[in-house]
């Protein structure tokens, strides 16, 4: 009877860690020059979580967080490519990599250690060109609820007479302006302010991003870019992605909890069972 416990006991025991798909690879595209952040998934990071981040078919690491130890740090890489364009999220443990250059593309992984439990999660980093093939094209960006999504001008720098307007929803409610002639950078609430905190400028390049993405962020983007006598229009259309990735500590809570369910149910089961044999036997 104990072997049987003892073996039920085990196999439960061997689901912690478990995902869906491990060898699951999340594709993330983004512009030259532009900046991108991977995420962890997770709310929060707790006391005696370890976070590692690695790049590329070495898997050099590239950050390292172990709150226990203090520890915060992000790390150059091969030949000192990443040097001063790495960020930690000190609360979620989210890595964003800055000006983004073609060296960047490729495979990279978190190794996220929570309890005696680990879980992976790789994201495929590739450059786009960021340009439309013409003026009424909509490009469609897809993106997780709780992520970043970075909407591009295709500028390479701002000039001094230029302008540019980024507007959001059917009534083109504006939520974005820069004028570098009149020092103009500003970002604004948009409907019900909806958009409160949550929109960042380029200031180099005019690109948007919104951060913490949700379900009422999707739909029509347009920028409006004013250079001399021309004008450029740009659309974007966003959508949110479904991203079954759940947050590893709540997985992990409600597999404890689905653990301890069968553990209890077998233990009674094998009590009942014990109990029963031995009448049997008298």
């Amino acid at each position: 009877m104990f072997q049987t416990f003892a073996f039920c006991g085990l196999c439960c025991c061997c689901l912690v860690g478990v995902f869906a798909d491990p060898d699951e690879v999340k594709s993330v595209s983004v512009t030259e020059g532009d900046s991108v952040t991977l995420n962890t998934r997770l709310t929060e990071i707790q006391k005696d979580d370890q976070i590692l981040w690695k790049f590329g078919p070495n898997r050099s690491l590239i950050a390292k967080i172990s709150r226990e130890t203090g520890v915060f740090n992000t790390y150059d890489g091969p030949d000192e490519k990443f040097r001063n364009r790495l960020e930690l999220d000190h609360q979620t443990g989210s890595l964003t990599i800055t000006n983004i250059n073609t060296t960047d593309a490729g495979l990279y992984e978190v190794t996220i250690k929570i309890s005696r439990s680990e879980h992976k999660y790789r994201f495929d980093v590739s450059l786009s060109n960021g340009v439309f093939a013409d003026a009424d094209e909509v490009k469609s960006v897809s993106v997780t609820e709780g992520d970043s999504v970075t909407l591009n001008t295709s500028l390479t720098e701002i000039q001094k007479d230029d302008q540019i307007l980024w507007k959001f929803g059917q009534n083109r409610s504006l939520i974005a302006k820069i004028s570098r002639e009149t020092g103009v950078f500003n970002t604004y609430d948009g409907p019900d302010e909806k958009f409160r905190n949550r929109l960042e400028l380029n200031n180099q390049t005019g690109s948007l991003t919104i951060t913490n993405i949700n379900t009422t962020d999707a739909g029509l983007y347009e920028v409006t870019i004013k250079i001399s006598r021309s004008e450029d229009k740009y659309r974007f259309n966003v959508s949110l992605s479904n991203d079954c990735t759940c947050c590893c500590h709540d997985t992990e809570a409600l597999t404890r909890l689905v653990i301890s369910a069968v553990v209890g149910v077998a233990s009674v089961f094998i009590v009942v069972y014990d109990i029963t044999s031995r009448k049997g036997e008298k």
